[in-house]
């Protein structure tokens, strides 16, 4: 009997001795899953930002373009204008040269 008390004894102290250690195993699993889950989050919110602000700078990069676009088009209306206009004048001139040799 007292062989199997000590048995017994054995038994639990190495049943409570396991037991610790998987308690530690889990609280030291739980810190790191949430130290893993801050970081993780940290990082998204980080990505989120950087989004962000790359999608704002795509924004004013298509405003700059559009301006850009909109003061080409204007150019090529005066530049268009400028050449009529000179092809007139040229045309004018010419048919004052010929009205004058008649």
């Amino acid at each position: 009997i007292s062989e199997l008390r000590k048995k017994l004894h054995d038994a639990n102290e190495a049943f409570e001795s396991s037991s610790k250690r998987y308690q530690l195993t889990m609280e030291t699993s739980e810190k790191e899953s949430m130290n893993a889950k801050s970081n993780l989050e940290f990082e998204i919110a980080e990505l989120k930002g950087l989004l962000n602000h790359a999608e704002k700078e795509k924004n004013a990069s298509q405003k700059k373009i559009a301006s850009m676009q909109a003061q080409l088009n204007e150019a090529n209306e005066k530049a268009t204008y400028i050449k009529n206009m000179s092809e007139e004048l040229v045309e004018s001139n010419q048919a004052a040269r010929e009205s004058e040799k008649a």
